[in-house]
C-alpha cells in the first residue's frame, strides 16, 4: 500500500523561499528548513540530493513566478509595445513595492563559487529571453528599431528603467511614481523606435 502524499517537497520549497527572501541565498540553511518543516535531513536528500540542486529550483520557482505575474498582466493587451511597455513598467513599480528583496538574496553572495556564477548566468538567460521575444515582437511591428541589437535594446530600455525606478524610488511617491516611470519609458521607446 502506498502512503499519501504529504507535499513534503512543496512544503521544504515554500520555507526555503521565504528563507532566501528574508536573509538572502547564501544564509539559507538546510537544517534550519528541515526543522521548520518539521522533516528529518533525510527526506530533504530524498526529494532534492543537495543544498545546490535546492537553491536551483528556489530560483527556478521565483523566476517561473515573475514569468506568470508578467504574462498575467499582458494578456489583455493587443500590441507587441504595450506588453513590452507594461512589463518594463511593471518592474520598476516591483522595485519600488519590493525594495531590497534582490539585494537581501544576494546579501553575502560569494561571486567566486562557480556553482553560483552558473546560476546567474542562467537566470540571466531566461530573463533574457523573455525580454528577447517581446522585442522581436516589436521589432517585427515597426515600434523598435529592427538594427538595434537585442542585448543592447534590454540594456538601455530594462537597464535605463531600472535605474531611474531606484532613483524615483527616493523621491516620487503613489501616482507620481508611476507616472515619471512611464514617461520615461515612453522616452526609451521612441529613441529605440
Amino acid at each position: 500500500m502506498t502512503r499519501p502524499s504529504q507535499n513534503i517537497d512543496k512544503k521544504l520549497i515554500e520555507i526555503g523561499r521565504k528563507k532566501m527572501i528574508e536573509n538572502g541565498i547564501s544564509s539559507i540553511s538546510i537544517r534550519s528548513i528541515c526543522i521548520e518543516a518539521g522533516v528529518n535531513l533525510g527526506m530533504f536528500h530524498y526529494y532534492f540530493k543537495s543544498k545546490e540542486n535546492f537553491i536551483k529550483i528556489l530560483l527556478e520557482n521565483l523566476i517561473q513566478d515573475l514569468q506568470n505575474y508578467w504574462f498575467k498582466e499582458m494578456e489583455s493587451l493587443s500590441t507587441p509595445k504595450e506588453r513590452l511597455e507594461r512589463v518594463l513598467f511593471l518592474n520598476a513599480k516591483l522595485y519600488k513595492e519590493k525594495k531590497g528583496v534582490v539585494e537581501t538574496m544576494l546579501k553575502g553572495f560569494d561571486f567566486s563559487n562557480e556553482f553560483f556564477i552558473k546560476m546567474i548566468k542562467e537566470t540571466h538567460k531566461i530573463i533574457y529571453a523573455f525580454f528577447f521575444t517581446l522585442m522581436n515582437d516589436c521589432k517585427n511591428d515597426g515600434s523598435l528599431d529592427k538594427n538595434i541589437d537585442n542585448y543592447k535594446l534590454v540594456s538601455i530600455l530594462f537597464g535605463a528603467t531600472m535605474n531611474y525606478a531606484k532613483y524615483c524610488a527616493e523621491v516620487f511617491a503613489g501616482e507620481q511614481y508611476d507616472e515619471e516611470i512611464l514617461h520615461m519609458i515612453n522616452l526609451l521607446m521612441e529613441k529605440c523606435k
